[in-house]
């Protein structure tokens, strides 16, 4: 499993919004490259690639406001279930 981090879009927000998510948790097998989601900072969008093939977990909803750095997905060759996803982010709490 990997931590895929909120990316710096431009050089002077500290947050950017999680626009559009296009894999969802019934449709979340990725391919390397594919557009996941859309990110948007108050001067442009950014559509975000997976970087790898795996499942992808989005830890944050739609409109959340995200801080840069902070981790937004999680990517796992495998299927993980609620209760990992749930673990994962108790820890991090």
């Amino acid at each position: 499993m990997i931590e895929i981090k909120v990316p710096a879009i431009t050089a002077n927000e500290d947050t950017i919004k999680l626009s559009t998510i296009l894999k969802n948790k019934k449709d979340n097998l990725a391919k390397k490259n594919e557009i996941i989601c859309i990110l948007e900072s108050s001067k442009t969008s950014f559509e975000f690639e997976s970087p790898e093939n795996g499942y992808i977990y989005f830890l944050f909803n739609e409109e959340d406001e995200l801080k840069i750095g902070d981790t937004f997905i999680l990517s796992s060759k495998s299927e993980l279930d609620d209760k990992k996803i749930n673990q994962f982010i108790k820890k991090k709490n």
